[in-house]
């Protein structure tokens, strides 16, 4: 069965986890440290509940759309299998399967022949998408 880790340590006002903590040994996951060990290594860091902390940095981590090349884009498409691939015709979006932080991805659209990048939440519906980078041109 698989370890679910709740906690983390990271560093508050700084994006990004440090380690995931396992909760059998309070150590991190990756690093073996408690978290003393980890504040000598980050000073100030902090344990925090992994959902949390992500939803407070998720302002961080989310931006706006910008034009890309037609190359960049068709790079990303063939790089991981795409999530969310959706064809509307004039303009497709497809997601990252790997996210950035939490819920965050980079996400990428075609409207025409511009091409567009952004990072925000995987659940963004690609309505939504084709709005926010038709509003940037």
């Amino acid at each position: 069965m698989p370890i679910e880790f709740r906690d983390c340590f990271y560093t508050p006002g700084k994006p990004g986890i440090i380690d995931a903590v396992h909760p059998g040994t309070g150590r991190g996951a990756y690093s073996g440290e408690t978290l003393t060990e980890t504040r000598e290594r980050y000073p100030g860091a902090a344990l925090g509940n992994f959902d949390e902390v992500i939803d407070a940095q998720d302002g961080y981590w989310r931006s706006p759309p910008v034009e890309i090349t037609a190359e960049r884009f068709e790079e990303m498409l063939c790089i991981l299998p795409p999530e969310g691939w959706v064809n509307g015709g004039r303009w497709e979006v497809f997601k990252l399967m790997e996210y950035t932080a939490g819920d965050i991805t980079a996400i990428f659209c075609r409207i025409g022949g511009r091409y567009f990048e952004m990072q925000d939440r995987y659940d963004m519906a690609s309505d939504l998408i084709v709005e926010k980078c038709r509003d940037t041109l």
